[in-house]
């Protein structure tokens, strides 16, 4: 489950306004990405603060972003903050006691 604060109606300010979500696996010691290609969700609900992945290994680290996205074009990259995030624990785990999800 991936956490996040909603834009507010004032700042999607254009049609078509949606949330790109794109993350992948890293290896967690040195922030750097795998060989496997980016995952991209696209979330159209602006009040939405969280996104849900299934099928996700237990306590896998990735690295997360979060960009807005309408009509008139993208946020800009250069503003976007890039943070690790674990998956979350299978019914069957225990918690380590980590953050389970990102902002």
């Amino acid at each position: 489950m991936l956490l996040m604060q909603p834009m507010s109606l004032l700042e999607r300010n254009a049609a078509g306004f949606h949330y790109r979500v794109t993350y992948w696996p890293v290896n967690v010691t040195s922030e750097s990405s795998t060989s496997v290609s980016p995952r991209v969700h696209r979330l159209y609900d602006w009040t939405a603060s969280e996104l849900v992945v299934g099928g996700q290994r237990t306590f896998q680290p990735f690295l997360v972003y979060v960009q807005a996205v309408n009509d008139e074009g993208e946020a800009p990259t250069s503003f976007l903050e890039k943070r690790v995030g674990h998956s979350g624990q299978d019914g069957t785990s225990k918690s380590t006691g980590t953050d389970h999800g990102s902002h």
